[in-house]
């Protein structure tokens, strides 16, 4: 039985990055300021959903320069995020029971 997933990992400056769970290293660090992550959460995709998926909330979005020549858009600095309570592991978990069972429902 094979174990399919990555890691959400945040930075203390709350930059978010995802590793595969097959490729995560301990001493992982922030592709964007080099920081070591203080916080992750294991996502198991092994039967196609996002299981333990943590919806992060955004303490500050990102900021985009638009070209005035020709229009192109890209990031000047990425979004951050809040880091999360404790109990954010077992607020997903009910999440996605909940949605579970919205599905079985509609199957019935």
């Amino acid at each position: 039985m094979s174990y399919e997933g990555y890691e959400q990992l945040l930075c203390s400056k709350g930059h978010l990055w995802n590793v595969d769970c097959n490729e995560v290293k301990e001493k992982e660090v922030c592709p964007t300021c080099k920081s070591p992550f203080v916080w992750s959460n294991s996502v198991d995709t092994t039967n196609g959903d996002e299981h333990w998926y943590i919806d992060l909330e955004i303490d500050k979005p990102s900021v985009i320069c638009k070209c005035d020549k020709c229009g192109i858009e890209h990031t000047v600095e990425p979004p951050t995020y809040k880091i999360p309570p404790p109990d954010a592991r077992e607020k997903a978990f009910d999440e996605w029971e909940k949605r579970q069972e919205d599905v079985n429902e509609k199957m019935d």
